[in-house]
Protein backbone atom coordinates (compact mmCIF):
# COMPACT_ATOMS: atom_id res chain seq x y z
CA UNK A 1 0.00 0.00 0.00
CA UNK A 2 2.75 2.76 0.09
CA UNK A 3 3.61 2.70 -2.75
CA UNK A 4 -0.40 4.02 -3.69
CA UNK A 5 0.45 6.42 -1.09
CA UNK A 6 3.13 7.99 -3.14
CA UNK A 7 1.02 7.89 -5.98
CA UNK A 8 -1.78 9.83 -3.95
CA UNK A 9 0.61 12.55 -2.39
CA UNK A 10 1.27 14.59 -5.32
CA UNK A 11 -2.78 15.38 -5.46
CA UNK A 12 -2.53 17.19 -1.94
CA UNK A 13 -3.28 20.78 -1.56
CA UNK A 14 -5.44 23.11 0.89
CA UNK A 15 -9.00 21.79 0.46
CA UNK A 16 -11.50 23.73 -1.35
CA UNK A 17 -14.63 23.43 -0.51
CA UNK A 18 -17.36 22.65 -3.23
CA UNK A 19 -19.75 25.38 -5.20
CA UNK A 20 -22.98 23.55 -4.07
CA UNK A 21 -24.62 25.98 -6.28
CA UNK A 22 -23.04 24.69 -9.24
CA UNK A 23 -20.92 25.88 -11.93
CA UNK A 24 -22.10 28.54 -14.53
CA UNK A 25 -23.24 26.92 -18.15
CA UNK A 26 -20.61 29.26 -19.57
CA UNK A 27 -17.83 27.94 -17.27
CA UNK A 28 -18.38 24.38 -18.49
CA UNK A 29 -16.48 24.09 -21.31
CA UNK A 30 -13.44 24.97 -19.69
CA UNK A 31 -13.67 21.98 -17.89
CA UNK A 32 -13.08 19.77 -21.01
CA UNK A 33 -9.60 18.96 -22.38
CA UNK A 34 -8.28 16.48 -25.12
CA UNK A 35 -5.79 13.46 -23.60
CA UNK A 36 -3.45 12.22 -26.19
CA UNK A 37 -1.76 8.70 -25.66
CA UNK A 38 0.84 7.42 -27.84
CA UNK A 39 4.26 5.65 -27.16
CA UNK A 40 4.14 1.85 -29.26
CA UNK A 41 6.16 2.49 -32.58
CA UNK A 42 3.91 0.97 -35.70
CA UNK A 43 0.64 1.92 -33.10
CA UNK A 44 -1.54 4.93 -34.53
CA UNK A 45 -1.99 7.66 -31.66
CA UNK A 46 -5.15 7.88 -30.12
CA UNK A 47 -7.38 10.81 -28.34
CA UNK A 48 -10.50 10.92 -26.26
CA UNK A 49 -11.61 14.00 -23.98
CA UNK A 50 -11.24 14.61 -20.37
CA UNK A 51 -12.83 16.43 -17.39
CA UNK A 52 -10.56 18.43 -15.08
CA UNK A 53 -11.65 17.64 -11.67
CA UNK A 54 -9.37 19.54 -9.94
CA UNK A 55 -6.83 22.54 -11.83
CA UNK A 56 -4.85 23.13 -9.24
CA UNK A 57 -3.55 19.82 -8.38
CA UNK A 58 -4.20 18.96 -12.04
CA UNK A 59 -6.41 15.98 -11.56
CA UNK A 60 -7.97 14.80 -14.97
CA UNK A 61 -10.44 11.83 -15.59
CA UNK A 62 -10.80 10.17 -18.59
CA UNK A 63 -12.13 7.12 -20.20
CA UNK A 64 -9.82 3.93 -20.07
CA UNK A 65 -10.33 2.82 -23.12
CA UNK A 66 -7.33 3.88 -24.92
CA UNK A 67 -5.05 2.92 -22.50
CA UNK A 68 -6.08 -0.64 -22.30
CA UNK A 69 -3.66 -1.38 -25.63
CA UNK A 70 -0.94 -0.45 -22.97
CA UNK A 71 -1.64 -2.85 -20.67
CA UNK A 72 1.12 -5.44 -20.25
CA UNK A 73 -0.79 -8.33 -19.31
CA UNK A 74 -4.76 -7.79 -20.97
CA UNK A 75 -6.20 -10.94 -18.52
CA UNK A 76 -6.13 -7.97 -16.16
CA UNK A 77 -8.87 -5.71 -17.85
CA UNK A 78 -11.17 -8.72 -17.93
CA UNK A 79 -10.05 -9.92 -14.17
CA UNK A 80 -11.98 -8.75 -10.80
CA UNK A 81 -9.12 -6.43 -10.46
CA UNK A 82 -10.58 -2.92 -9.06
CA UNK A 83 -7.21 -0.70 -9.70
CA UNK A 84 -4.01 -1.11 -12.07
CA UNK A 85 -1.19 1.22 -11.45
CA UNK A 86 1.08 2.51 -13.57
CA UNK A 87 3.20 -0.43 -13.36
CA UNK A 88 1.15 -2.61 -15.46
CA UNK A 89 1.49 -0.69 -18.07
CA UNK A 90 4.07 -0.05 -21.21
CA UNK A 91 7.06 2.03 -19.83
CA UNK A 92 6.70 3.62 -23.39
CA UNK A 93 3.52 5.09 -22.80
CA UNK A 94 3.08 8.84 -23.39
CA UNK A 95 0.30 11.11 -22.16
CA UNK A 96 -0.27 14.58 -23.45
CA UNK A 97 -3.61 16.37 -21.83
CA UNK A 98 -4.81 19.91 -24.70
CA UNK A 99 -7.12 22.15 -22.92
CA UNK A 100 -7.70 25.84 -23.41
CA UNK A 101 -5.30 28.39 -22.26
CA UNK A 102 -6.80 30.72 -19.23
CA UNK A 103 -4.27 33.33 -20.55
CA UNK A 104 -5.13 33.61 -24.48
CA UNK A 105 -9.03 33.58 -24.91
CA UNK A 106 -9.56 35.46 -28.37
CA UNK A 107 -8.16 34.20 -30.12
CA UNK A 108 -8.99 30.90 -28.42
CA UNK A 109 -5.28 28.74 -28.33
CA UNK A 110 -4.59 25.50 -26.62
CA UNK A 111 -2.17 24.76 -24.52
CA UNK A 112 -0.40 21.46 -24.46
CA UNK A 113 1.08 19.69 -21.56
CA UNK A 114 2.56 16.46 -20.55
CA UNK A 115 1.01 14.21 -18.02
CA UNK A 116 0.95 11.16 -16.25
CA UNK A 117 -1.21 8.28 -15.07
CA UNK A 118 -1.64 8.11 -11.50
CA UNK A 119 -4.13 4.44 -11.90
CA UNK A 120 -7.00 2.99 -14.00
CA UNK A 121 -10.13 2.18 -12.29
CA UNK A 122 -12.76 -0.40 -12.85
CA UNK A 123 -16.11 1.22 -12.31
CA UNK A 124 -18.21 -2.32 -10.56
CA UNK A 125 -21.74 -1.27 -10.46
CA UNK A 126 -21.23 0.44 -14.19
CA UNK A 127 -19.63 -3.35 -15.80
CA UNK A 128 -22.31 -4.66 -13.60
CA UNK A 129 -25.31 -2.93 -14.89
CA UNK A 130 -23.96 -2.97 -18.84
CA UNK A 131 -23.55 -6.54 -18.48
CA UNK A 132 -27.02 -6.64 -17.10
CA UNK A 133 -28.37 -4.78 -19.76
CA UNK A 134 -26.69 -4.89 -22.96
CA UNK A 135 -26.87 -8.93 -23.35
CA UNK A 136 -24.04 -10.17 -26.11
CA UNK A 137 -26.90 -12.28 -27.41
CA UNK A 138 -28.67 -8.51 -28.75
CA UNK A 139 -25.41 -8.21 -30.41
CA UNK A 140 -24.41 -4.85 -29.39
CA UNK A 141 -22.02 -3.00 -30.47
CA UNK A 142 -20.30 0.23 -28.94
CA UNK A 143 -17.50 1.03 -30.63
CA UNK A 144 -17.68 1.86 -35.19
CA UNK A 145 -14.43 2.29 -35.99
CA UNK A 146 -14.73 -0.87 -37.90
CA UNK A 147 -11.10 0.25 -39.75
CA UNK A 148 -9.19 -0.33 -36.14
CA UNK A 149 -9.90 -3.84 -35.15
CA UNK A 150 -8.07 -3.34 -32.05
CA UNK A 151 -10.32 -0.83 -30.57
CA UNK A 152 -13.36 -2.75 -31.37
CA UNK A 153 -12.00 -5.90 -29.46
CA UNK A 154 -10.91 -3.39 -26.32
CA UNK A 155 -14.42 -2.21 -25.91
CA UNK A 156 -14.55 -4.90 -23.54
CA UNK A 157 -12.90 -2.21 -21.46
CA UNK A 158 -15.85 0.41 -21.04
CA UNK A 159 -16.14 0.03 -17.18
CA UNK A 160 -12.27 1.55 -16.66
CA UNK A 161 -11.28 4.67 -16.44
CA UNK A 162 -8.41 6.86 -15.94
CA UNK A 163 -7.19 9.23 -13.21
CA UNK A 164 -4.18 11.51 -14.74
CA UNK A 165 -2.09 14.07 -13.38
CA UNK A 166 -1.18 17.13 -15.43
CA UNK A 167 0.42 20.99 -14.48
CA UNK A 168 -2.09 23.12 -15.48
CA UNK A 169 -2.08 26.95 -15.66
CA UNK A 170 -4.39 27.74 -12.82
CA UNK A 171 -5.94 31.35 -13.46
CA UNK A 172 -7.37 33.72 -11.03
CA UNK A 173 -10.83 32.74 -9.65
CA UNK A 174 -13.05 30.50 -7.81
CA UNK A 175 -12.93 28.02 -10.62
CA UNK A 176 -9.13 27.10 -8.89
CA UNK A 177 -9.93 23.85 -7.08
CA UNK A 178 -12.63 21.01 -7.11
CA UNK A 179 -15.26 21.23 -10.14
CA UNK A 180 -18.78 20.95 -8.60
CA UNK A 181 -20.21 17.57 -9.03
CA UNK A 182 -23.55 15.24 -8.31
CA UNK A 183 -24.62 12.05 -7.24
CA UNK A 184 -26.48 10.23 -10.06
CA UNK A 185 -28.86 8.43 -7.08
CA UNK A 186 -31.38 11.59 -7.12
CA UNK A 187 -31.78 11.82 -11.47
CA UNK A 188 -34.92 11.35 -12.69
CA UNK A 189 -36.03 10.56 -16.21
CA UNK A 190 -36.20 13.98 -18.10
CA UNK A 191 -33.25 15.84 -16.01
CA UNK A 192 -32.07 18.13 -18.12
CA UNK A 193 -28.28 18.11 -18.84
CA UNK A 194 -25.15 19.40 -21.16
CA UNK A 195 -22.90 17.50 -22.63
CA UNK A 196 -19.14 18.46 -23.04
CA UNK A 197 -16.57 16.77 -25.13
CA UNK A 198 -14.29 17.25 -28.35
CA UNK A 199 -15.60 15.77 -31.00
CA UNK A 200 -12.79 13.37 -32.89
CA UNK A 201 -10.59 13.67 -30.17
CA UNK A 202 -7.52 15.51 -31.22
CA UNK A 203 -8.59 16.56 -34.66
CA UNK A 204 -9.27 20.78 -34.87
CA UNK A 205 -9.08 21.84 -31.48
CA UNK A 206 -9.41 25.39 -32.65
CA UNK A 207 -13.10 24.32 -33.93
CA UNK A 208 -14.17 21.26 -31.76
CA UNK A 209 -12.82 21.61 -28.10
CA UNK A 210 -15.15 21.69 -25.10
CA UNK A 211 -18.36 21.29 -27.50
CA UNK A 212 -21.41 21.45 -26.11
CA UNK A 213 -24.97 19.57 -26.33
CA UNK A 214 -28.01 19.75 -24.42
CA UNK A 215 -30.59 17.23 -23.93
CA UNK A 216 -32.10 15.20 -21.53
CA UNK A 217 -31.29 12.04 -18.99
CA UNK A 218 -33.62 9.75 -21.74
CA UNK A 219 -32.83 6.30 -19.21
CA UNK A 220 -30.95 4.71 -15.85
CA UNK A 221 -29.99 1.61 -14.81
CA UNK A 222 -27.64 -0.03 -12.11
CA UNK A 223 -26.96 0.36 -8.66
CA UNK A 224 -27.71 4.38 -7.95
CA UNK A 225 -28.05 4.92 -11.38
CA UNK A 226 -24.61 3.47 -12.73
CA UNK A 227 -25.83 3.86 -16.31
CA UNK A 228 -26.77 7.07 -17.56
CA UNK A 229 -28.90 6.85 -21.14
CA UNK A 230 -29.23 10.96 -22.57
CA UNK A 231 -30.16 12.20 -25.78
CA UNK A 232 -27.40 14.89 -25.74
CA UNK A 233 -25.91 14.22 -29.48
CA UNK A 234 -22.41 13.50 -29.08
CA UNK A 235 -19.81 12.33 -31.62
CA UNK A 236 -16.85 9.68 -31.69
CA UNK A 237 -13.82 11.16 -29.50
CA UNK A 238 -16.17 12.79 -26.76
CA UNK A 239 -15.77 9.60 -24.92
CA UNK A 240 -14.19 10.82 -21.87
CA UNK A 241 -16.48 13.95 -21.31
CA UNK A 242 -18.41 15.06 -18.82
CA UNK A 243 -22.63 14.90 -18.62
CA UNK A 244 -23.57 17.47 -16.64
CA UNK A 245 -26.95 18.12 -15.05
CA UNK A 246 -28.36 21.45 -15.54
CA UNK A 247 -30.66 23.27 -13.36
CA UNK A 248 -33.24 25.63 -13.78
CA UNK A 249 -30.70 28.58 -13.18
CA UNK A 250 -28.45 27.38 -15.75
CA UNK A 251 -25.72 26.46 -12.78
CA UNK A 252 -24.33 23.16 -13.98
CA UNK A 253 -22.87 19.90 -11.49
CA UNK A 254 -20.42 16.82 -13.46
CA UNK A 255 -22.51 14.20 -12.87
CA UNK A 256 -21.14 11.34 -15.64
CA UNK A 257 -18.21 10.55 -17.63
CA UNK A 258 -18.83 9.42 -21.56
CA UNK A 259 -18.74 6.10 -22.46
CA UNK A 260 -19.89 5.78 -25.54
CA UNK A 261 -21.69 8.81 -27.98
CA UNK A 262 -23.84 5.87 -29.42
CA UNK A 263 -24.19 2.52 -30.22
CA UNK A 264 -25.49 -0.28 -32.52
CA UNK A 265 -28.25 -3.00 -31.94
CA UNK A 266 -27.91 -5.87 -34.57
CA UNK A 267 -26.54 -3.87 -37.22
CA UNK A 268 -28.91 -1.03 -36.24
CA UNK A 269 -27.75 2.43 -34.96
CA UNK A 270 -29.11 3.72 -31.85
CA UNK A 271 -28.46 7.37 -31.12
CA UNK A 272 -27.83 7.40 -27.55
CA UNK A 273 -25.15 8.35 -25.43
CA UNK A 274 -23.76 5.96 -22.65
CA UNK A 275 -22.70 7.11 -19.49
CA UNK A 276 -20.92 6.24 -16.12
CA UNK A 277 -21.67 8.22 -12.87
CA UNK A 278 -19.04 9.90 -12.13
CA UNK A 279 -19.94 9.21 -8.25
CA UNK A 280 -19.52 5.58 -9.06
CA UNK A 281 -16.12 6.03 -10.29
CA UNK A 282 -14.96 8.12 -7.19
CA UNK A 283 -16.20 5.36 -4.83
CA UNK A 284 -14.60 2.30 -6.49
CA UNK A 285 -11.20 4.30 -6.08
CA UNK A 286 -11.60 5.35 -2.44
CA UNK A 287 -13.04 1.88 -1.90
CA UNK A 288 -9.83 -0.05 -4.30
CA UNK A 289 -7.49 2.75 -2.57
CA UNK A 290 -8.74 2.17 1.25
CA UNK A 291 -8.18 5.81 1.38
CA UNK A 292 -10.69 8.02 2.58
CA UNK A 293 -9.83 11.12 0.78
CA UNK A 294 -7.72 9.31 -2.71
CA UNK A 295 -8.27 13.09 -4.37
CA UNK A 296 -7.81 15.59 -2.00
CA UNK A 297 -10.04 18.50 -3.17
CA UNK A 298 -11.94 16.48 -5.45
CA UNK A 299 -14.01 13.97 -2.98
CA UNK A 300 -15.14 16.54 -0.84
CA UNK A 301 -18.97 16.19 -1.20
CA UNK A 302 -22.04 18.55 0.03
CA UNK A 303 -24.36 15.64 0.49
CA UNK A 304 -27.19 14.62 -1.28
CA UNK A 305 -27.86 18.05 -2.61
CA UNK A 306 -31.96 17.94 -4.54
CA UNK A 307 -31.35 18.10 -8.45
CA UNK A 308 -33.70 21.57 -9.49
CA UNK A 309 -34.79 20.27 -12.61
CA UNK A 310 -36.88 22.22 -15.09
CA UNK A 311 -40.18 23.19 -13.63
CA UNK A 312 -41.90 21.65 -17.27
CA UNK A 313 -40.03 17.98 -16.29
CA UNK A 314 -40.61 17.91 -12.65
CA UNK A 315 -44.42 18.12 -13.08
CA UNK A 316 -44.60 16.43 -15.65
CA UNK A 317 -46.16 13.18 -15.55
CA UNK A 318 -45.07 11.23 -18.31
CA UNK A 319 -41.84 11.56 -16.29
CA UNK A 320 -43.83 8.74 -14.06
CA UNK A 321 -46.07 7.47 -16.12
CA UNK A 322 -45.17 5.77 -19.54
CA UNK A 323 -46.59 7.76 -22.76
CA UNK A 324 -43.92 5.90 -24.79
CA UNK A 325 -43.41 1.94 -25.62
CA UNK A 326 -41.30 0.02 -27.22
CA UNK A 327 -42.54 -2.25 -30.50
CA UNK A 328 -41.27 -5.32 -31.54
CA UNK A 329 -42.30 -7.03 -34.82
CA UNK A 330 -39.56 -9.86 -34.20
CA UNK A 331 -37.76 -8.68 -37.54
CA UNK A 332 -38.09 -4.89 -36.86
CA UNK A 333 -38.16 -2.84 -33.45
CA UNK A 334 -39.38 0.76 -32.79
CA UNK A 335 -40.67 3.25 -30.72
CA UNK A 336 -44.73 3.80 -30.31
CA UNK A 337 -47.29 6.58 -28.67
CA UNK A 338 -49.92 6.00 -26.46
CA UNK A 339 -53.09 7.69 -28.02
CA UNK A 340 -55.28 6.00 -25.70
CA UNK A 341 -55.78 3.40 -23.33
CA UNK A 342 -55.60 0.87 -26.06
CA UNK A 343 -54.55 2.25 -29.05
CA UNK A 344 -50.49 2.66 -29.79
CA UNK A 345 -49.53 4.70 -32.90
CA UNK A 346 -46.10 3.51 -34.73
CA UNK A 347 -44.44 3.65 -37.61
CA UNK A 348 -45.47 1.67 -40.51
CA UNK A 349 -42.12 -0.58 -41.26
CA UNK A 350 -42.38 -0.97 -37.47
CA UNK A 351 -44.85 -3.50 -38.04
CA UNK A 352 -43.06 -4.92 -40.71
CA UNK A 353 -46.26 -6.05 -41.94
CA UNK A 354 -47.35 -8.54 -38.93
CA UNK A 355 -50.98 -8.79 -37.88
CA UNK A 356 -49.78 -8.65 -34.53
CA UNK A 357 -46.32 -7.25 -32.15
CA UNK A 358 -45.44 -7.14 -28.88
CA UNK A 359 -45.06 -3.59 -26.84
CA UNK A 360 -42.87 -3.32 -23.68
CA UNK A 361 -43.92 -0.42 -21.14
CA UNK A 362 -41.86 0.78 -18.54
CA UNK A 363 -44.14 0.91 -15.33
CA UNK A 364 -43.63 0.71 -11.51
CA UNK A 365 -40.17 -0.39 -12.18
CA UNK A 366 -40.99 -3.14 -14.38
CA UNK A 367 -41.33 -3.50 -17.86
CA UNK A 368 -44.69 -5.40 -18.85
CA UNK A 369 -45.03 -6.80 -22.07
CA UNK A 370 -48.58 -6.71 -23.97
CA UNK A 371 -49.58 -7.94 -27.24
CA UNK A 372 -51.46 -5.82 -29.77
CA UNK A 373 -53.27 -6.66 -33.32
CA UNK A 374 -52.21 -4.40 -36.25
CA UNK A 375 -55.72 -2.26 -36.91
CA UNK A 376 -54.46 -0.29 -39.21
CA UNK A 377 -51.19 0.70 -41.47
CA UNK A 378 -50.55 2.37 -44.35
CA UNK A 379 -49.17 0.94 -47.82
CA UNK A 380 -45.95 1.03 -48.63
CA UNK A 381 -46.74 3.37 -51.88
CA UNK A 382 -47.86 6.03 -48.71
CA UNK A 383 -45.89 8.83 -48.35
CA UNK A 384 -46.81 8.66 -44.43
CA UNK A 385 -45.17 6.08 -42.48
CA UNK A 386 -48.04 5.07 -39.79
CA UNK A 387 -49.86 2.09 -38.34
CA UNK A 388 -52.49 2.00 -35.52
CA UNK A 389 -52.15 -0.83 -33.18
CA UNK A 390 -54.43 -1.75 -30.85
CA UNK A 391 -54.00 -3.52 -27.32
CA UNK A 392 -55.05 -6.80 -26.34
CA UNK A 393 -54.93 -5.33 -22.82
CA UNK A 394 -55.50 -1.92 -22.13
CA UNK A 395 -52.72 0.24 -20.01
CA UNK A 396 -54.98 2.05 -17.41
CA UNK A 397 -51.59 4.14 -16.10
CA UNK A 398 -50.78 5.63 -19.23
CA UNK A 399 -50.70 9.16 -19.69
CA UNK A 400 -52.83 9.66 -22.69
CA UNK A 401 -51.59 13.04 -24.54
CA UNK A 402 -53.73 16.16 -25.50
CA UNK A 403 -54.19 16.14 -29.26
CA UNK A 404 -53.25 19.47 -31.05
CA UNK A 405 -56.14 20.97 -32.81
CA UNK A 406 -54.00 23.13 -35.32
CA UNK A 407 -50.54 23.17 -36.66
CA UNK A 408 -48.59 26.49 -37.28
CA UNK A 409 -46.28 26.42 -39.97
CA UNK A 410 -44.45 29.46 -38.50
CA UNK A 411 -43.74 32.63 -40.40
CA UNK A 412 -41.65 32.97 -43.48
CA UNK A 413 -39.80 36.05 -44.05
CA UNK A 414 -40.11 38.10 -46.45
CA UNK A 415 -37.68 39.68 -49.05
CA UNK A 416 -36.74 42.92 -48.98
CA UNK A 417 -38.43 45.29 -51.53
CA UNK A 418 -36.48 46.28 -54.19
CA UNK A 419 -34.81 49.76 -54.47
CA UNK A 420 -36.92 50.54 -57.16
CA UNK A 421 -39.64 50.01 -55.40
CA UNK A 422 -41.29 47.70 -56.52
CA UNK A 423 -42.34 44.50 -54.55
Amino acid sequence: MRCHRVSFNVLNCSKVELRCGGMELKDVEKSCCVVKISGTPGRKPVSCSGVVVHRRSGTVVCTGLPFSRYVADRGLLSSDAGLLFPRSFSDTLKIRVCLPDPKRSKPPRQREVSAELLLLVNCVEFKQAFVGVFREADQWRFHGDDDDCELVRDAQSLCWFAVLRAPLVVGDGADQGAIPWQSSRALQKGCPVVACGSPFGSLCLDLFLGALSRGIISNLAGEDNAVILTDARCLPGTEGGGLFVVEATDRARLVGLIVSPFGWKSNEWIGLTLVCSVDLIFRNIRRGTGARDPLPGVWLHPGEADLRMWSTAQASEAVRYPTVCLVDSGQVWGSGVVVTTDLVLTCRHVVSGKPSVTLKFHQGGRVCEVVGDVLFSTKASSPYDLAVIELRVPVPEAVIPRMSQSFDLGTIPRSRPKESGGR
